[in-house]
């Protein structure tokens, strides 16, 4: 039989499949990140609620109280908000919250590369702000 081509991996393919491996770990983490993020800020509250959807101002706090950090494109996707760096700050200004942020780049229309701003609030800032709520609640 001299048509039989043996196939043994090699380093490429070994490589390339680990690679795809890899892709798809850090896929199923992200789905699985945006599903706990879609699952905190649908949460209902242990008030009573007046059947009126949150607001937009609403969602990015609950969220990035619950921990998350998001861009524009992230924010744009799950939390319907296409301007977070208006958001921020207005939720800056009017609850006197400190939000953090840095600079990343991301991958853009074509692949570019796209500058844009994290956001998210620091553990620190949660416990400050979750005390502040307790003493004017209660």
């Amino acid at each position: 039989m001299a048509n039989e081509v043996s196939v043994t991996p090699t380093f490429h393919t070994q490589k390339l499949e680990s690679a795809f491996v890899t892709a798809s770990l850090n896929l199923m983490l992200i789905c699985l990140s945006i599903l706990i993020i879609v699952w905190v800020i649908e949460m209902p509250d242990s008030k009573p609620s007046s059947n009126k959807p949150m607001t937009k101002n609403e969602r990015v706090f609950k969220a990035l109280m619950s921990g998350g950090s998001f861009n524009r494109f992230e924010a744009s996707t799950l939390l319907h908000d296409s301007c977070l760096n208006s958001t921020v700050a207005t939720l800056e200004q009017k609850h006197r919250i400190t939000i953090s942020r840095k600079y990343e780049t991301v991958r853009g229309y074509m692949g570019n590369p796209t500058k844009c701003c994290r956001y998210w609030i620091a553990e620190e800032e949660i416990k400050r702000i979750e005390e502040n709520q307790l003493q004017l609640n209660g």
